[in-house]
């Protein structure tokens, strides 16, 4: 889980491909009054994210027409988290909703939440594993809870007890009388959602993940002035390996006149270099 303290942002934030396969906590009060500009117009932009995570450059004259609120051509994080959560928008470039673009890259999200205090659990505790539940249907919690009881029905004592609260439901008689109302309640909200693993993006290599699969050159900007060799007189070109990178750092290259050269991660030989 990472956090953003910004009060806009939030689609630079989404797309930025180093938040791949992290849960997003947006601390600033509110979020999505603002909408979401179009979508990029490249292969991946309505591939969920858990299907296709690579990132894909757009050719230089479509990467002029993008919006400057778009880091790549999809979400990456895994989840978003935030306090209060406007679904009307306004805004001039805005053609959507944000949880209308959430569900189309099949991104799961949660608002209500006190995300300053979940700030402060963080930057006190380090970063954290953390998961999204989705509630179980009225029926299917209730169906969940009563097959439980009647498994454990027939043991008792302490061990009846732990049982019951491995399975997130009320604990046995004796042990109830000594436990509050509102103890009651934290345990056995388990048996009403639907309960996944946890997911740790340190054992995915998520630099592969999302780095483009193949290279891609982009010119110096139209009204930028050229950078040239001194020595050669050719046009200056930086070859940028793509590990994460964000469009914005390729717009800042050809602002300054350079040429860039953006390749995949595993594009690190010297003989690749000169080939470039």
């Amino acid at each position: 889980m990472l956090t953003l303290l910004g009060m806009v942002g939030y689609p630079e934030s989404l797309t930025d491909p180093s938040y791949s396969g992290q849960i997003l906590v947006l601390t600033y009060p509110l979020v999505g009054n603002y909408g979401v500009p179009a979508r990029p117009d490249v292969p991946t932009s309505n591939i969920p994210t858990t299907e296709d995570a690579h990132n894909v450059p757009p050719p230089t004259n479509l990467l002029d027409s993008l919006p400057q609120e778009f880091e790549s051509s999809h979400i990456h994080v895994a989840a978003l988290v935030v306090a209060n959560y406007h679904p009307s928008f306004s805004h001039h470039l805005a053609t959507s909703s944000l949880g209308q673009w959430l569900k189309e890259q099949g991104i799961p999200a949660i608002w209500g939440v006190d995300t300053r205090m979940l700030t402060k659990k963080l930057r006190e505790g380090g970063s954290l594993l953390g998961r999204l539940l989705a509630k179980k249907e009225d029926g299917a919690a209730q169906e969940t809870e009563q097959r439980g009881r009647t498994e454990t029905s027939s043991q008792g004592g302490v061990l009846g007890g732990v049982s019951r609260l491995l399975n997130g439901l009320s604990p046995a008689a004796p042990m109830a009388r000594s436990m509050s109302v509102d103890n009651q309640e934290s345990i056995n909200w388990r048996g009403d959602y639907d309960i996944v693993p946890f997911y740790d993006p340190n054992v995915e290599n998520l630099v592969a993940k999302v780095s483009t699969k193949t290279p891609q050159v982009y010119s110096a900007a139209v009204d930028s002035k050229a950078a040239t060799n001194p020595k050669t007189g050719k046009p200056l070109r930086v070859i940028a390996i793509d590990v994460g990178m964000k469009w914005n750092q390729i717009r800042c290259f050809r602002d300054r006149g350079v040429e860039v050269k953006v390749v995949p991660w595993v594009c690190c030989s010297s003989q690749s270099f000169m080939l470039c």
